[in-house]
């Protein structure tokens, strides 16, 4: 798992859902927020790796934001 935070001031941090994760067995690092976790994803996926990315309307918020994403 990639545990990160969306940038907004309500939001809870990394550290955080990392450590609810744990505390359910989900195991993977914690990033700073939404663009490095996709970075880092991206980096170590395969070519036939489907990458999810879940989470807040927030977190995707930034995902769109980061990567110039017009749907």
């Amino acid at each position: 798992y990639y545990f990160t935070q969306p940038s907004v001031e309500r939001a809870l941090p990394a550290e955080e859902i990392q450590a609810i994760g744990e505390k359910i067995g989900l195991k993977g690092d914690k990033y700073p927020d939404v663009s490095h976790a996709v970075e880092a994803v991206i980096g170590q996926a395969g070519t036939n790796d489907f990458i999810f990315i879940g989470g807040s309307g927030f977190t995707v918020g930034d995902l769109f934001s980061s990567y110039s994403l017009n749907l």
